[in-house]
This record gives C-alpha cells, sequence and structure tokens, in this order.
C-alpha cells in the first residue's frame, strides 16, 4: 500500500495518522481509519472508499463523501442502495405511512396545550444498536448543515438548551445459542419539547446519531397536533387585574419603574402578572406577546429625572374575561405605570469577557466567562452560572471558521446577594478559526456590532519550558510597542467606559496572569519581558490575563481581562511547530 505520515494532523496520542495515496478503491473497518482521536496505525481513506461498521451480528456500510483536511476526519454516510426507502410518497403523507413498512404509520405528536409545546414520537418507531443514543428532529424533509432543529429538550442547569432527544431502552433481546451472549439493544425516542409552531399534517424528519456523533438513521414523520378539543374540566377564569414585577420597583402599590441610565431597557426584566378571582395568578414575561409596554418607543435618557408615561397591556386567552377589558383592537386590559430615571449605578453596568480554552480535538473549544462591573471593583470567574440561549443559537466547539452570535445571560443575584433578581444579557460576535494545536490565530471575538479590531489576531502567549514544571513566558504576541499590544489585547476586548465621564476606559497600569489558583502581577511596562511560573501549563489551553489600575491613593481598579492561548516556543522565543 502507498502511504504517507501527515505531519500536520496529530492525533490524541502525538502520532500522525497515515494517508492512501494509492488510486485504488477500497473497503475499510471503521477501527481502521482516523476518527480525530488516537492516531497509530490508522488512515485517512478517500472520497469514494466505503467504511464497514460490524456490532455483533450487525453490519453497517458507510461512504465516504468527504475529507475534513482542518482534522484529517472522513465525513461518512450511511449506504443506502440495499436499505429501506425513508422518503415519503404522496400516500405516505396523506396516511402518515413509514416508508419501512407499509402497514406501520409514524406520526410526531404535538400538544400545545403546555409552553414550551410537548414533543412525542410515535413510540413504535425504534433503532437498533446500543451505539445509536440521541435524535434531533428537523423541520421539513431537506437535510442540509444549515437546517432547522426543532427539538429541544432541558439539560442538567434545568434550562431548555439541548436540540437532542435522548433515547430510552424499549427492549432487550437475548442471542444465547453463541458462545458469547450479545445484547442488542432497541432504542426509542423520548419525549421532549419544541418552541416551533407546526401545523398538522407538517412534515420532520428524525436523524438518528451514535454516541461519536455519525448519523446512523433517518426517518421522516407527519406532525399530528394533539390538542384540538378543548378538556371537559377547562372553565372560564375571571381576571381582575394585572401588576408587573421588576427589580426596579420598590413598591408595588405606586407602580413607578426606578431604573438606571445604564441599564437597557431590554434590561428591566418586567414580569407581567395576571390575577385572577380565585386569587391566582400567572406570571408571563413583557416581551409583546401576552404582555406589551408601551411609552418606550424612540425614548432615550440622557439625565436622571426623566419621568416617562408607560401603559402595560395584557390579551385576555380565550376562556378568561374580564369586564374592564378593551374590544376595540382585541380582548385586553391595561394599566398605568411610570418610570423614572435615576443616577448611573455602576454595579449594573456589567460586562461578561469571554476566553475560549482549547481541550481537544473531539471536543473543540470549551468557553469561560469573567464578571466586570463599572464599578471596577468586581472581577470573577462566572463560567458555572452564565447560560447560553440555545433558542438564539448553541454554542459549537468545532465550527471552525463560521461566525457564531451566541447570546449568553446571568442572573446578577446568584453572584452576589447584593444584586436584586436582575438578569444581564449579552451577544457576542465569535469565531472559531483553527483547532488549538494549530500556530495561527485560533479564535476572534467581537462583543460590539462592528467592532473595529476583534480581539484575538495574531495572540498567543509563548511558554519556554525550563524544567519540570517551570515555564519562562512571554505575551508579547509579535507587538511593535506598548500602545500596540494594548491596542490588540486590552482596547480590543471593549473594556467598559462610563459615557457621561469618559472618552475612553482607563489605562492600566498593571497587568496580572492567572495561573491556576495563582495570581502573578507585573507593572504594565513588562509587557513584553519574559516571566516564570512555576506550574505546569497545558499546551495550546489559554492563560487568563487581568488589566488593572493602581491608583495614587492605592485603590485597584479592575479593568478587563482576555484569554492568550499558549505557544510552545524555543529559547529564541520561536514558535515551535
Amino acid at each position: 500500500m502507498n502511504e504517507n505520515t501527515l505531519g500536520a494532523i496529530v492525533g490524541t496520542d502525538g502520532l500522525n495518522p497515515l494517508q492512501d495515496t494509492s488510486n485504488l478503491w477500497k473497503m475499510w473497518s471503521i477501527n481502521e481509519i482516523y476518527l480525530g482521536r488516537e492516531a497509530k496505525g490508522k488512515y485517512i481513506p478517500k472520497v469514494g472508499d466505503m467504511v464497514v461498521e460490524i456490532v455483533g451480528f450487525k453490519i453497517t456500510r458507510y461512504i465516504v463523501v468527504g475529507i475534513n483536511w482542518t482534522n484529517g476526519v472522513a465525513e461518512l454516510r450511511q449506504e443506502e442502495s440495499n436499505s429501506y426507502s425513508n422518503t415519503f410518497s404522496d400516500t405516505d403523507t396523506l396516511l402518515g405511512l413509514g416508508g419501512s413498512t407499509g402497514l406501520s404509520s409514524y406520526i410526531c405528536y404535538i400538544d400545545k396545550s403546555t409552553s414550551p409545546y410537548r414533543l412525542s414520537v410515535d413510540q413504535r418507531l425504534y433503532v437498533m444498536g446500543s451505539m445509536t443514543t440521541r435524535c434531533k428532529i428537523f423541520r421539513g424533509n431537506l437535510l442540509t448543515s444549515d437546517g432547522e432543529v426543532i427539538s429541544r429538550s432541558f439539560g442538567t442547569n434545568g434550562l431548555l438548551n439541548n436540540d437532542w432527544l435522548d433515547l430510552e431502552i424499549a427492549g432487550v433481546i437475548q442471542v444465547s445459542d453463541k458462545p458469547v451472549v450479545e445484547n442488542k439493544t432497541i432504542r426509542s425516542i423520548r419525549p421532549g419539547y419544541t418552541v416551533t409552531n407546526l401545523d398538522s399534517g407538517e412534515l420532520v424528519t428524525a436523524v438518528f446519531y451514535s454516541d461519536e456523533g455519525f448519523v446512523v438513521h433517518k426517518q421522516q414523520l407527519v406532525i399530528e397536533e394533539t390538542s384540538f378539543i378543548q378538556p371537559p374540566e377547562a372553565s372560564t377564569n375571571y381576571v381582575t387585574g394585572i401588576s408587573v414585577i421588576s427589580p426596579f420597583i420598590q413598591n408595588e402599590q405606586d407602580r413607578i419603574i426606578r431604573f438606571p441610565l445604564n441599564v437597557p431597557l431590554a434590561g428591566l426584566n418586567l414580569i407581567g402578572v395576571v390575577h385572577y378571582l380565585d386569587g391566582s395568578t400567572k406570571e408571563f414575561p413583557v416581551d409583546g406577546r401576552k404582555f406589551k409596554i408601551m411609552g418606550f418607543s424612540g425614548f432615550v435618557a440622557t439625565r436622571p429625572g426623566v419621568r416617562i408615561p408607560l401603559t402595560i397591556s395584557y390579551q385576555l386567552a380565550e376562556n378568561e374575561k374580564n369586564y374592564a377589558a378593551v374590544v376595540g383592537s382585541g380582548r385586553h386590559i391595561a394599566q398605568s405605570y411610570e418610570a423614572i430615571t435615576v443616577d448611573i449605578d455602576g454595579s449594573y453596568g456589567v460586562r461578561l469577557f469571554c476566553v475560549p480554552s482549547w481541550i481537544d480535538y473531539a471536543r473543540g473549544y470549551e468557553l469561560k466567562w469573567y464578571l466586570y462591573n463599572l464599578n471596577r471593583n468586581l472581577s470573577v470567574d462566572v463560567t458555572e452560572l452564565v447560560r447560553i440561549n440555545a433558542t438564539v443559537s448553541a454554542f459549537d466547539p468545532i465550527a471552525y471558521g463560521r461566525l457564531q452570535t451566541l447570546s449568553v445571560s446571568l442572573n446578577l443575584n446568584s453572584v452576589s446577594a447584593k444584586f436584586k433578581p436582575y438578569v444581564y444579557t449579552q451577544a457576542i460576535e465569535l469565531t472559531i478559526l483553527r483547532q488549538g494545536t494549530e500556530r495561527l490565530t485560533n479564535w476572534k471575538i467581537s462583543y460590539t456590532p462592528g467592532q473595529p479590531i476583534a480581539y484575538g489576531d495574531g495572540i498567543y502567549a509563548g511558554a519556554n519550558m525550563l524544567a519540570t514544571d517551570r515555564w519562562s513566558v512571554n505575551l508579547r504576541s509579535d507587538a511593535s510597542s506598548l500602545e500596540d499590544w494594548l491596542q490588540r489585547t486590552y482596547y480590543a476586548s471593549q473594556p467598559l467606559i462610563n459615557p457621561q465621564a469618559e472618552s475612553l476606559a482607563p489605562k492600566p497600569t498593571h497587568f496580572a496572569v492567572i495561573a491556576g489558583a495563582v495570581e502573578l502581577r507585573y507593572p504594565i511596562e513588562n509587557w513584553d519581558r519574559n516571566f516564570v511560573i512555576n506550574r505546569a501549563i497545558p499546551m495550546s489551553s489559554s492563560l487568563v490575563v487581568k488589566f488593572i489600575r493602581v491608583l495614587e491613593s492605592g485603590a485597584e481598579l479592575d479593568l478587563a481581562c482576555c484569554g492568550f492561548p499558549v505557544y510552545e516556543v524555543d529559547s529564541d522565543g520561536a514558535i515551535i511547530v
């Protein structure tokens, strides 16, 4: 066999996979090809080759449809020439018949009486194999890289941020007439949720994945709504009034919203409350759907003491009545409020700084988050408390070269009890350019739309090993001067400023490097000098660097922080590739 070693691609064992350079078509075992993990004795196949996976007594064939030359992993697609058709004909669509058998109907049930909508797949649809662990449901019958995933499930954090549905064991077949007993699991789809409004008769496609992320099966389904008929116990609810709760409302009776100038209107975290005759209540976000707020349109606050008359409106549900309801433009009731601007509260002027850090080839990057405020007395790791809004855009840790707009949120009260229950939201633009083991710009971050200089371009920490667990580190990143370095690092990270008193963020006097539980601090003039870290530094991870200003009084201001990918360098500072 003609073969070459690919030096640019490195497996988790530190070795390089082999490439078959012959022009012959080949059939491979899946255990022979490189899958982004160990590279010893593994090959990168050619496009058009066949890959065979044997699990127990089941043989699955895949065709190599492409090679990702960034990481050397082949894109595999299951062979369909000898399998049943899983595309619906007109008759299938009308009757809900599955392609696997003319007698089996596959329906996806949606219950719109709950929020979010409940999603249940016909339990007669099942897949074989213990390696099949998850399923995603796409809208329509055309699967593309940007297909709309409509399935949702709750994550371990209690949020509806997973776009897959787990599988559960539906039965076990024991083959006992063989020397080695094989257990073949049969799995069905667990019920989940969706936030997408789907109509009866609409087509969706269930795609099943192995625990390694490969597509192993797909099946089209027909949506059927199960909540057409109102349950007999449903009765009319009489609404006695509405109100609004917010961290910035001190007294519910006076109906006044006091909000600092630096808090955006969208950050008021208004929650509408419906009060019923039986004493019960329901809460809804004031997001323009059930509850609306009118009076803020076009308003720009520039000074404290400005009063804005507001109206809160609630749209009645079909089974709700209120004798004071306005019926001219739909059934709704309204309540007057007033907003008053107050002085800037620096504790609520906050910013989350993001530090991507490389894990490995299979898992890509993880994101770490650090919270700062405008009072410049807060610098804390809040990674475990930050939530990414997956309904806007879920974070893909291996989406190389694609701009990802991430919407993240943090309840400040979970950081410190001194904060009100205020949920801070922020959006960033993150582009993961390369794997962490590559020695060019790995990622870029923009904290504001149209940011002129994205953070991360050409930034790295050069680390030269002096001895075991002893490294000489330099953060210069080929900058030509201190001002050039600060522009590419500190100012590119978009530190907070007070627009009423500052046109530019304060210049730092010191920087600090976080190495585990140790914080090493240096004058800003040492930006291009070597310093020693007496502990292990994982290559390709990210060092967290904080920027600090020390005042003449000795008081310290926490300004910003950013990440430096770690590159190994020689004693002269040259990057070791």
